[in-house]
């Protein structure tokens, strides 16, 4: 087997033209290797063939899926054109708004969700968050105020990827072609999505415009911060004080960059 590159929580090898992913790495996620598992493979068997990969087989922690030939877009961004890089923003919102697929959910458990998560993480990232002067009652308090209960309801419940970033998403001659790593997949609120969608595609490679085009809707930008501080207070929940100490003695990280943001939400 051919290990490849990109499976920073789990480990994905190539073989025999199919993919096979093994997951791993509770201690750096709040969702444990078996959920996760769990959850990719509802995705798999939901949107094999059409917007994820065939699902082949199954068992154990393994899932061996079919190989989709492209590339990540996250590798191939830096190098296009400005137009093409639109055409691929817009082409990316296309493929998010095909995910969303109406679910029926209560806009009233959709916000309490959101704000039990913004609860929950903040606790568990208290040491974090005490380091950098926040408590973590302002992080549950911010989102109730950010969040807008009637943009959470316009757009209602829908099934979710919750990892939507350029990195998952395959593209080949001109073509997105499929989207992958649906371990964080689930049902909830596309404002999920759209948390992501800024930390990691527009905040990183601009074209906004772009991208909501394809999506068809622009979100409300507050509730998609509300939604942001709450994923960001979840990757802190992760770790700890001396692990951010050292990320900024070597010049910055993962978790003091996140840091960073949600310190500028607040």
């Amino acid at each position: 087997m051919e290990k490849l590159e990109g499976g920073y929580i789990n480990d994905v090898y190539a073989q025999d033209g199919t993919v096979i992913k093994q997951f791993h790495g509770d201690e750096l996620l709040s969702s444990s290797s078996d959920r996760r598992y769990r959850r990719e493979l509802w995705a798999l068997k939901r949107f094999g063939g059409v917007l994820a990969p065939r699902l082949i087989h199954n068992g154990g922690t393994d899932i061996e899926m079919e190989y989709i030939d492209g590339k990540p877009i996250d590798d191939l961004i830096r190098t296009l054109d400005e137009e093409t890089k639109d055409d691929l923003l817009y082409q990316a919102g296309e493929k998010l708004r095909s995910i969303h697929c109406p679910i029926k959910i209560s806009s009233r458990q959709l916000v309490d969700t959101l704000l039990h998560r913004a609860t929950h993480y903040g606790k568990k990232a208290a040491s974090v968050l005490h380091m950098a002067g926040i408590e973590p009652s302002d992080i549950s308090s911010r989102v109730a105020e950010m969040v807008d209960p009637s943009s959470v309801r316009t757009l209602g419940g829908s099934t979710v990827h919750r990892d939507y970033w350029l990195n998952n998403t395959l593209y080949k001659n001109g073509v997105l072609q499929c989207v992958i790593d649906w371990e964080l997949s689930g049902t909830g609120s596309p404002y999920e999505d759209f948390a992501i969608v800024d930390l990691w595609i527009t905040r990183e490679h601009g074209h906004g415009d772009a991208f909501w085009n394809g999506y068809g809707v622009k979100p409300d930008r507050a509730t998609t911060n509300a939604y942001l501080m709450t994923k960001l207070v979840d990757f802190l929940s992760t770790t700890v004080p001396d692990h951010i100490a050292a990320e900024y003695e070597q010049g910055g990280g993962f978790y003091s960059n996140k840091l960073a943001i949600l310190k500028e939400l607040l």
